[in-house]
């Protein structure tokens, strides 16, 4: 769980939901945001007043660093396996950011996992049938 001395120290703000161990934390410049790194290789980005998970990104290895853009908008992650992602904390269009890094329409059971709340739809318009 993931504590902070805020109004009420020793109050839990967070839940962190890692399936292992947090090995790394780091708070954006402005103190709104948090982003936690498990040993389960995800990436977790928080907003602290509202309470609630931003976004999450998966890594095959260990996260080692995290570190927030200057302008709170991206977060870099480095794993210990050397892969490096600069992710956006928030997406206008989730599917549209599927198309652009899939470089192909979701399938109807992926759009179901992530997506579920919205009617499938094909989102690439240049994505082979």
């Amino acid at each position: 769980m993931l504590v902070a001395l805020l109004d009420a120290p020793g109050k839990p703000i967070l839940q962190y939901g890692h399936a292992d161990n947090v090995k790394y934390i780091r708070f954006s410049e402005d103190g709104r945001l948090i982003a936690s790194a498990g040993q389960d290789g995800m990436v977790r980005v928080w907003d602290i007043e509202a309470g609630r998970e931003l976004s999450r990104f998966a890594y095959k290895d260990q996260v080692l660093a995290l570190r927030f853009s200057p302008d709170g908008n991206r977060v870099t992650a480095i794993a210990r396996n050397g892969q490096v992602g600069i992710w956006p904390i928030a997406y206008d269009d989730p599917a549209t950011e599927a198309c652009r890094g899939l470089k192909r329409n979701l399938t109807p059971e992926e759009w179901h996992q992530y997506l579920s709340s919205q009617s499938y739809r094909k989102t690439c318009t240049t994505a082979q049938p």
